[in-house]
């Protein structure tokens, strides 16, 4: 949880410093909604105030990021979240493929 809290730090400095005010896109996903159409990108701006001062800040949370990523219990961690990954995939599956021979089962009855 923390390595998703030092990534969107690290993230939305970025975002500050490449876009004054912060805003990425012409339209919110809600306007979209509403409005219909579509959302364009922004141009990033090079030089408004403040940019170097959230580059910087976008340079910390990754620093931070790459130590957090590098402990030997973080790597333990996500090497076993990885093994359960793969164990709930596989299981996944086989309800999914089990689920299509119930119902190709009932299809055939009709």
């Amino acid at each position: 949880m923390a390595r998703k809290f030092i990534q969107m730090g690290m993230t939305r400095a970025k975002r500050y410093a490449n876009h004054k005010g912060g805003r990425k896109y012409d339209r919110s996903e809600r306007e979209m909604e509403r409005d219909g159409g579509v959302r364009s990108e922004l141009p990033k701006s090079e030089a408004h105030e403040g940019r170097d001062e959230k580059l910087g800040a976008s340079e910390v949370f990754k620093e931070v990021w790459k130590r957090c990523t590098s402990t030997e219990s973080y790597l333990e961690l996500k090497t076993e979240f990885l093994v359960e990954q793969k164990v709930w995939d596989r299981e996944q599956k086989k309800k999914v493929k089990e689920e299509k021979v119930v119902v190709k089962d009932e299809e055939e009855d009709d």
